[in-house]
């Protein structure tokens, strides 16, 4: 009988499954019957056997014999073993073990029957809390470890500061211990102090000292706008670090001065999507996809907090700090790449002199693209947890994040609000034709 590996519960299926099934629900329909209409023949031919001769002789064989499956059970056992093996025939690894001669070595012909297992067993299955549903975690959550590895690994052979900066976040993020998520996070401050890299700072920020250390030190929030004074988020980073009323003021009306806004939000993500993907579907690229839909989860706007306290207590008495409150309304709502800095701009315009036509329309504008989230949690970007656990469409989740990581949140919520909407008037003329 094949290696079937550890059962996961079919859950979704595709044309090809559909087909297998079918072939085997008739042989399973028949054996039942065959089983019904003869009900006392097993018992029959049991009675036909004989008796062990002894009480010893008959615990032997009880102990040392498999236990028998019904014929029903035999059946069902029969078509699952049929769908793998066939599942393993198009992988091209028919076999528990490489021919001679062949070019694909002993780990990598393991690594894809273990794909070719994970698509025969092909559906939605829990990954470690991202799913209610049953499933197989314990093997998706080692393949994802696995991935931040190889991740970590491919990227210190690059030898650049920005792949080490996200080589070094991704030992802190998937560290199994204290003391080596410590020591990623000691690298990362060091690296970017030494390279003064933009995105390193970023990621320095976002690395929290672990368990309370009183050696740990991070990185001010003042060196972000020192290697990039041209960034409007640098300066609110700034901000939220800031203390002093005068100091606030100032990095404020810094801040309004700005002319860009660069977010290293998804940065992580793009050097995830340069590494190489999984050719083919099953474990390998279902653990890929979650590994960089992680990184596509949006990071929080800093500085938004006191940004906004400042606005509320000192536009009224403060013409300047007034002007820098209206002027980042219309910049963070212009620049933006995700829903948190457009909302920030709603609530900074709700407080200032702006035209309220204007924001209105902005505010149902966000609205379409909230209703969009919504819609994605069921069928898109964020459900992409989920969808990768099969094997019918991962061509398009990788696709799907190369998108996301190219146009950011707003807008690829924005493109895909448009096409739903397509979709929709299409369905819906479809239905109202005679």
């Amino acid at each position: 009988m094949a290696n079937r590996g550890p059962k996961i519960q079919f859950i979704r299926h595709g044309r090809r499954w559909c087909a297998w099934l079918a072939g085997g629900g008739a042989l399973l329909a028949a054996g039942a019957w065959l089983w019904l209409q003869e009900p006392n023949g097993a018992v029959g031919a049991a009675d036909a056997v004989a008796a062990p001769t002894s009480a010893h002789a008959a615990t032997s064989a009880s102990a040392g014999a498999p236990p028998a499956l019904s014929p029903f059970w035999s059946l069902a056992r029969d078509a699952e073993d049929r769908v793998l093996a066939e599942h393993y025939r198009q992988a091209g690894v028919a076999t528990a073990t490489p021919p001679l001669g062949s070019r694909i070595s002993p780990e990598e012909w393991e690594a894809r029957r273990v794909d070719a297992r994970w698509c025969a067993e092909d559906g939605l299955r829990a990954g470690d809390g991202l799913s209610p549903l049953p499933g197989d975690s314990k093997s998706l959550s080692q393949a994802k470890s696995k991935q931040v590895d190889e991740a970590i690994r491919l990227l210190r052979t690059r030898s650049q500061p920005m792949f080490s900066a996200v080589a070094e976040w991704l030992q802190y993020r998937y560290a199994e211990d204290e003391a080596a998520r410590g020591q990623a996070q000691e690298n990362l401050q060091n690296l970017a102090r030494s390279s003064r890299l933009p995105l390193a700072v970023f990621l320095a920020l976002r690395a929290e000292c672990v368990g309370g250390s009183v050696t740990c030190t991070r990185v001010p929030a003042a060196l972000w706008a020192e290697v990039e004074p041209d960034n409007r988020l640098a300066w609110l980073a700034q901000l939220a670090e800031t203390r002093q009323p005068q100091e606030q003021r100032r990095v404020l009306l810094r801040a309004a001065e700005a002319p860009r806004q660069f977010d290293y939000s998804r940065h992580v993500l793009h050097v995830l999507l340069s590494l190489p993907m999984s050719g083919s579907p099953g474990l390998r690229a279902a653990s890929q996809v979650l590994l960089r839909a992680d990184a596509a989860a949006s990071e929080d706007l800093v500085g938004a907090p006191t940004l906004q306290h400042l606005c509320k207590t000192l536009h009224v008495r403060d013409a300047e700090v007034q002007w820098a409150c209206t002027s980042l309304a219309e910049q963070l709502w212009r620049d933006s790449e995700d829903r948190q800095g457009h909302n920030l701009a709603l609530a900074l315009a709700a407080g200032s002199a702006v035209d309220k036509l204007v924001w209105g329309e902005r505010a149902q504008e966000l609205k379409l693209v909230e209703d969009q989230d919504a819609f994605e949690t069921v069928a898109g970007i964020k459900d992409l947890q989920r969808q990768a656990l099969g094997c019918g469409g991962y061509q398009t989740q990788f696709q799907q994040l190369a998108d996301y990581a190219a146009f950011g949140e707003w807008r690829y919520l924005q493109g895909r609000q448009v096409v739903r909407a397509q979709a929709e008037a299409l369905e819906q003329a479809k239905k109202s034709q005679p």
